[in-house]
């Protein structure tokens, strides 16, 4: 199954910027036509500068761009490009990780356009009424916005890079049910070290939070329904 993801602001730029002679012919062939859900289209045809694309591909070869599996670019909801490089495949997975973090934001974004979701200030715990109650209990909970996920500015406790915090992604990893922990997290204290949310820029106070941004999705998850 093909999973094409936004182009990189790199790979987009490449793509679109003009470049130096390239001597070598394009060998670029349009997408396969599947029955998977994707119409494709000739990049020729619809004005794209195909020999970019054998450049493209050179450099994955040559490894300036390294650990590349693979490159698929959709264009108005039609696959024009389709490529695997270094044993990757249609029909293989790689592990994204965190890279997803930008696709939700933009799913939220999406969300918001059509009118699914109506700000980035709505409300977090109104999307889980079925998850009540939870533990922690806080008045301050219910204050919590998609922005402050999205930002990764929530006041739950939930530090991945301090391993000995609550809400470390490694902790919910082994949990059965990953939204139950996050909306579980206790509101988090400020040590002496720390700085708060009115001393920091734009009166956030940041931690990497893989648990907020799971919760995220699951807002644009039931929102789109």
């Amino acid at each position: 199954m093909r999973n094409p993801l936004a182009a990189i602001g790199l790979l987009a730029g490449f793509l679109m910027a003009p470049l130096s002679a390239i001597a070598a012919a394009s060998s670029y062939r349009a997408p396969e036509a599947l029955n998977d859900g994707w119409p494709v289209l000739d990049a020729g045809k619809a004005g794209w500068d195909t020999v970019k694309f054998a450049a493209l591909e050179g450099r994955v070869a040559d490894q300036t761009w390294k650990g590349v599996t693979s490159v698929v670019i959709a264009q108005h909801g039609k696959l024009v490009y389709e490529n695997y490089f270094n044993a990757g495949a249609r029909d293989t997975l790689n592990d994204m990780r965190s890279a997803t973090k930008s696709i939700t934001t933009l799913l939220a974004g999406a969300a918001i356009d059509r009118g699914l979701i109506p700000t980035v200030q709505a409300k977090v715990y109104a999307y889980f009424q079925d998850k009540q109650p939870v533990q922690h209990p806080d008045q301050r909970k219910g204050l919590f916005t998609l922005e402050d996920l999205l930002t990764m500015s929530s006041l739950w406790e939930c530090n991945d890079e301090n391993e000995f915090s609550s809400g470390n992604e490694e902790r919910m990893y082994v949990t059965e049910d990953w939204l139950q922990f996050a909306l579980d997290l206790p509101i988090k204290g400020f040590a002496p070290w720390m700085t708060r949310p009115g001393d920091s820029p734009y009166g956030r106070s940041f931690a990497y939070c893989t648990a907020g941004a799971f919760v995220a999705g699951a807002i644009v998850e039931r929102a789109t329904r």
